[in-house]
């Protein structure tokens, strides 16, 4: 169901034809650990994976960091049930703590 795909920019096709098939155990041997695990009340498991990807300064764009996050949800078989993707630039800040800023989280898309 998976292939082997070095970095997240090819993961979104991938996602979609694991959706429904891809157990945890397939998901973690293509992606490694995620950067957060939890599980939900409902019994399902949602796993967070990060990519940060530095954006220099030029004349015409700020300096800063590209946060992507990826988050799949497992039922409780452990197959992919759902998963999300969001983006966030943090424009001049370089290191920051939160890949997505909860207040980002809110806004609507």
């Amino acid at each position: 169901v998976l292939c082997a795909c070095p970095s997240f920019d090819a993961k979104e096709a991938v996602l979609r034809k694991a959706e429904g098939q891809a157990t945890q155990e397939e998901i973690r041997r293509q992606w490694g650990e995620p950067t957060s695990n939890r599980s939900l009340e409902t019994g399902e498991s949602l796993w967070t994976y990060e990519k940060r990807e530095q954006q220099p300064g030029s004349r015409y764009a700020a300096p800063g960091m590209w946060c992507d996050e990826y988050a799949l949800t497992f039922d409780r078989q452990g197959t992919l049930h759902h998963w999300t993707h969001r983006s966030y630039f943090h424009g001049g800040e370089l290191m920051p703590q939160e890949c997505i800023p909860e207040t980002a989280s809110k806004q609507p898309s």
